[in-house]
């Protein structure tokens, strides 16, 4: 998976380059894996184009600084996240299959997933200490909560969206995390609200 193809060219010696369109992509998604595995604190350029297997001047071809590229790989955990949120909610034609996706969310952990929400607690401290940022969570807050208002009114919709995040890390750390009969029960009782 080299910058350059391990063959030769043949009777020259020279290695061919690979030709490789999706590299600035690739580049995003491993950035997240190295993040995930070391935290920002030990995330650096080096490694990203280690674990990328590409030279360190693919990271400056495609990106003005680590910061950016950063930033980036955040644009892109939140968008996957808020898509697959936003998908389970729109594929469910009723209130009541509303509340079984909300269940599913939390109890398959689309969303509290160990590297989910290690990237979403970094994710956090990277925009408290970058200010500007701030759009990047409203938006994903603003995409889940659109997603449940199909079903539920925008204040029992806030408040469902906190439960689900709320639930999701309070299970990861918890030695008797809720089962999903009682994160039915607590939906249930957030959703008689409306």
């Amino acid at each position: 998976m080299g910058e350059l193809n391990q063959e030769t060219t043949a009777g020259s010696g020279r290695r061919k380059r690979r030709f490789d369109p999706l590299r600035r992509e690739r580049l995003i998604e491993v950035t997240l894996e190295v993040i995930a595995q070391n935290g920002l604190a030990g995330t650096s350029s080096r490694k990203v184009a280690d674990a990328a297997d590409v030279s360190l001047g693919s990271i400056t071809y495609y990106f003005e600084s680590l910061h950016q590229l950063i930033e980036e790989a955040f644009v892109r955990l939140s968008s996957t996240i808020s898509d697959e949120f936003t998908k389970m909610l729109t594929g469910a034609p009723t209130r009541e299959e509303a509340i079984t996706a909300v269940v599913d969310i939390i109890d398959q952990k689309i969303w509290g997933t160990p590297r989910t929400l290690t990237l979403s607690f970094e994710f956090y401290a990277f925009i408290s200490r970058n200010p500007h940022l701030n759009s990047l969570p409203q938006r994903w807050m603003k995409q889940s909560r659109r997603a449940l208002e199909q079903h539920f009114s925008p204040t029992t919709a806030r408040a469902i969206d906190a439960v689900i995040e709320g639930v999701g890390i309070h299970n990861h750390f918890d030695h008797e995390p809720m089962t999903r009969s009682d994160i039915e029960r607590v939906i249930r009782l957030v959703a008689t609200a409306d």
